[in-house]
């Protein structure tokens, strides 16, 4: 089934538009994608190991004050046989990092300070054994003046021991972690760090601790931002208890009236994010985690990227650090991009398309000209537009130079076309054509008559024969004419043409001019002197013609 040019152009400049585009946009949109899982990948490493070397120095921190504190004993700066001369130690420690430090003693002693307001002021809390255990209770202590700032209370009776308490066994066989539990308030987790002391010969008079509130941690963490909507949160391995993370959510649970710290799965579902992990991949994945494990739970924009750190030191600490990412963080901004040039690339296309279609209608248009003028030649009708070249196009151009000069030529040949032929040709209407039609058979049959009697008109003389073979000629091509008009009009729009189904015939008139004044002298002289002359000139004709 044929098609237009400009409907073949349109489809052609849409499926060349498509193809670039998509050739051009596609590797854009690869790399595009590549460079975010790179970002992505780099991002993952450098939140998990800020966040993990942060943790971890945090909880380091009282492990170093304990070392410090272990050391001075050992060294002798502290004179552990008198209790107030450990105080300045203790106070310091507690005033510059706002840990409650204590320490107790094998006779039952217990020795505590806090920090204050006051920079140089710390709260102690002293407890003597004599026959029975004597709380002094707190007194303010200066670390300026190393003394107290009042009269030490009158003791009371108290039953606590330090050596009996859960704290105590650990950490004076070492120094080490507690197991974390729930502070007395309920309102966070706890755990004590701590190690014994001793003189220079290694023996051993007690063990300090330090009380590591998890709010430190909890706090640090609530200030991070993990891409735009990421989670990260604290948990225990052995326990699997939860520490707390930046979200709001509570690390404790009330269960039965009684407060107890809060496991991960008992806040799992407090977050989104957390509970696709925790469905995704359970508790035992993280607890499994012995060192950095990665996972990614879901694909492609939704996809959300597992991280667990493990937090540990020599002195038994066992955490693990969560990170969530998801990709939609990063993703979304790259997939509003690539669909706005998605969009922007369909418009560039249809509006390229468009123009193309524009630019083909006006580029083409001279061919809907250059078509009816080629009718119009055909059927030998005079056509008055110029001739002048308004086309940019040179085929089209050449085309148009092609016409001018078959027009030309075409004249040349109208010009020995008979008036009727061309009037008939103009009229060019159904009756005309069946006339026509039947003229041709009217006008072969004739054309055979006149092929039987062709010897006898050749010998009437020299114009009759010239006379009659015009005559021939003009009806022969009279009646190709009117039967090549019929047959277009048909094909076409009914407007009558030149025969060109069979072609021209080619046609050979002999043409004699001959001086008929000496037939008058001849037939002076005698009638047979006439016939003789007549009769030498009809052969003279019959050897040309034949």
């Amino acid at each position: 089934m044929p098609i237009s040019i400009r409907t073949f152009l349109a489809v052609v400049t849409a499926i060349v538009g498509v193809t670039a585009a998509a050739i051009a946009f596609a590797p854009v949109y690869t790399s595009a994608l590549s460079s975010v899982e790179d970002v992505i990948d780099n991002l993952r490493k450098e939140i998990g190991v800020r966040l993990q070397v942060n943790v971890q120095l945090l909880f380091s921190s009282p492990q170093l004050q304990i070392s410090s504190l272990m050391t001075s004993a050992k060294l002798g700066a502290m004179n552990t046989s008198d209790k107030f001369s450990m105080m300045p130690y203790m106070g310091e420690i507690a005033a510059s990092s706002g840990i409650s430090t204590y320490c107790g003693f094998e006779d039952g002693t217990f020795l505590q300070t806090d920090s204050t307001d006051e920079s140089d002021i710390v709260s102690v809390q002293y407890t003597v054994i004599t026959t029975q255990i004597i709380n002094i209770g707190t007194f303010p202590y200066n670390l300026t003046l190393r003394s107290n700032t009042s009269e030490l209370p009158a003791g009371v009776p108290d039953d606590y021991n330090p050596t009996l308490r859960p704290w105590y066994p650990g950490l004076f066989a070492r120094q080490s972690w507690s197991q974390v539990y729930l502070d007395s308030s309920g309102n966070f987790s706890v755990l004590t760090a701590g190690g014994p002391f001793t003189n220079s010969t290694g023996l051993k008079f007690g063990a300090f601790a330090m009380d590591f509130p998890t709010t430190l941690i909890l706090s640090y963490l609530q200030d991070q931002t993990v891409g735009k909507t990421g989670r990260v949160f604290l948990m225990d391995r052995l326990s699997g208890g939860f520490l707390g993370g930046n979200w709001e959510v509570q690390s404790f649970v009330n269960v039965s009236g009684e407060l107890q710290m809060a496991q991960v799965s008992d806040i799992a579902w407090s977050d989104a994010l957390v509970s696709r992990m925790f469905s995704g991949l359970g508790l035992d994945f993280l607890k499994n985690c012995t060192a950095t494990c990665r996972a990614t739970v879901g694909s492609g924009n939704g996809a959300l990227f597992v991280d667990v750190l493990s937090v540990t030191d020599s002195y038994g600490l066992d955490m693990r650090l969560v990170v969530l990412l998801p990709a939609k963080d990063f993703m979304d901004k790259i997939d509003h991009d690539s669909k706005v040039s998605i969009g922007a690339t369909v418009g560039a296309v249809v509006g390229l398309l468009i123009l193309a279609v524009i630019a083909g209608q006006v580029a083409l248009s001279p061919l809907s000209r250059l078509e009816e003028r080629l009718y119009a030649a055909a059927s030998l009708e005079d056509d008055s537009e110029d001739d002048e070249d308004c086309n940019f196009l040179s085929e089209i151009v050449n085309i148009e130079s092609a016409f001018s000069t078959l027009r030309a030529e075409l004249a040349r040949i109208k010009s020995f076309v008979p008036q009727s032929v061309l009037q008939k040709m103009e009229d060019g209407d159904e009756e005309a054509d069946e006339d026509a039609i039947r003229g041709f058979s009217r006008s072969q049959s004739e054309s055979s008559r006149r092929t039987g009697a062709s010897s006898v008109s050749k010998r009437q003389g020299m114009m009759s024969h010239g006379m009659t073979q015009s005559t021939d000629d003009a009806r022969t091509l009279k009646s190709k004419a009117r039967s090549s008009a019929a047959s277009r009009a048909r094909e076409k729009r009914g407007a009558a043409v030149l025969n060109v189904a069979s072609g021209l015939v080619s046609r050979q008139v002999t043409l004699l001019v001959a001086n008929v004044i000496g037939f008058h002298a001849t037939s002076a002289e005698s009638a047979t002197a006439c016939m003789s002359q007549h009769s030498e000139y009809l052969n003279i004709i019959c050897a040309a013609s034949s």
